[in-house]
């Protein structure tokens, strides 16, 4: 566990741009290593667990893996506790779920995989509550980094110029000893780095065109045996899907999505219309007697984007990019807050190893081998959602000589999983991030596909 209670840290000041998941991990762990830390928001201060406009899918379904929660848990201890005793819902992700994928129902057992549902203001909430804590974490609100400030030759950030979004003015130049980009998806950074004479770096980008739209409702039944009951289409001949959660406060959060921009609906004639459409009636048959208690909610993800700054040869010491200022996966896998957090831990891990190799401890020589290290967190989960986008046609980018195994060969355990305990397990873990994939190619899970595939081509 990090440990926040030092005397002396290492380290001077670090400036956090955005307030993001992604951005109130970075300052926890940071908290740990430097005397003092800075988080730059555009937002004003919340309140209250609410959407904030700048977190627009706040409205819409999101999955913490049981890697994040972990990483959660161990970053603030009493943050699981705090949850579960104020909304969120715990869910066996197996005997909890009911989960109808590619074609076939999950196998439910009593498994030993328990995750919590809630909606993302509320964790956000939570987070920023803890973080909230530290004593040496400061809240600049209602404030954006417009430029970097740099030392003469440019080879290192040393602060940032800050504009007040309230008076539309300048405000001041604050300095960072290390300055972490986790702005998300609209990041300046490639642009910033252009402008001082750097290349940006490289972008492996898949169009997804996912539309998400969203309702709450009020829990008025336990009529059912499942806390969260999902629908995934198969590819490539379905497109639309849909997440229903049990969230805080006796309410559900249904999401319905489809790939390929497909329409979505606009009003909830056509969301029940849309309900109706997809691989399974389940959700369809539990929401048509159901009155939403919320707006329609809509956000549109046009494609998945990947920035290669592990591959530069030149980026300025003080500087690092988390978050999906680094890589926007497909939400619908819900990798996004369990890969930040991930970035994160190893992030303090590699301050603190620094500081107990330097005499005098400091940042220089650490963007490369963290965004390095970024590389490897986002390597697995990144195959596993572009291995689901390959299944359409319609999505173009440059398919490995191994995708199309990897396609049958994940097909075959999308099945067993429905039947057999071991497979289903085994998957759930690689899902989660608990497991590598290679996990699935053990030789007892291995014998059984070979007896699911020579059965079924009989």
């Amino acid at each position: 566990m990090l440990n926040n209670n030092q005397t002396q840290k290492p380290y001077g000041h670090a400036v956090v741009i955005g307030c993001s998941i992604s951005g109130l991990l970075a300052a926890r762990v940071l908290a740990d290593q430097f005397e003092s830390v800075t988080i730059i928001e555009r937002g004003k201060e919340p309140t209250a667990p609410t959407v904030r406009k700048q977190v627009p899918q706040g409205y819409h379904a999101h999955l913490l893996l049981k890697s994040g929660e972990l990483i959660l848990q161990d970053l603030f201890p009493d943050l699981v506790t705090d949850m579960k005793a104020e909304g969120s819902v715990t869910v066996d992700s197996s005997a909890d779920l009911s989960w109808f994928h590619h074609g076939y129902w999950k196998i439910k057992y009593h498994s030993h995989l328990r995750v919590l549902t809630q909606s993302r203001p509320f964790l956000e909430w939570h987070i920023h509550r803890k973080v909230s804590d530290l004593d040496n974490v400061i809240f600049r609100y209602e404030t954006s980094a417009t430029q970097f400030i740099t030392t003469s030759d440019k080879t290192k950030i040393i602060g940032v110029k800050l504009h007040n979004c309230y008076t539309n003015k300048a405000s001041e130049n604050l300095d960072s000893d290390l300055l972490i980009d986790a702005s998300g998806f609209g990041t300046q950074t490639p642009k910033l780095l252009q402008e001082m004479g750097y290349t940006a770096p490289k972008e492996t980008s898949l169009h997804i065109g996912l539309n998400y739209t969203s309702y709450v409702y009020e829990c008025t039944t336990s009529d059912h045996d499942w806390k969260s009951l999902i629908i995934y289409p198969r590819a490539p001949q379905q497109n639309r899907g849909g997440c229903l959660l049990t969230i805080e406060n006796n309410r559900y959060l249904l999401t319905l999505v489809s790939y390929l921009d497909d329409e979505k609906p606009r009003n909830y004639t056509e969301f029940l219309d849309f309900a109706k459409s997809l691989p399974h009636p389940e959700i369809y048959n539990f929401i048509k007697n159901l009155t939403p208690i919320s707006a329609l909610s809509s956000y549109y993800i046009p494609k998945t984007v990947r920035r290669h700054y592990e591959k530069l040869d030149h980026f300025p010491d003080g500087l690092v990019v988390m978050g999906d200022a680094n890589c926007r996966f497909d939400p619908i896998f819900g990798q996004g807050m369990s890969v930040a957090a991930k970035e994160a831990v190893d992030l303090g891990r590699m301050l603190a190893a620094r500081a107990k190799r330097q005499s005098s401890p400091n940042v220089n020589g650490l963007s490369k081998p963290f965004h390095q290290q970024v590389a490897r967190i986002i390597s697995t989960p990144w195959l596993l959602a572009i291995t689901e986008a390959y299944r359409y046609p319609q999505i173009e980018g440059k398919r490995p000589f191994w995708m199309k195994f990897l396609h049958t060969y994940t097909a075959w355990i999308f099945a067993l999983s429905s039947t057999d305990k071991q497979v289903h397990e085994s998957f759930m873990n690689v899902l989660h991030l608990l497991k590598a994939p290679v996990v699935l190619f053990k030789p007892s899970i291995l014998w059984k596909v070979f007896l699911y595939k020579t059965k079924n081509l009989r």
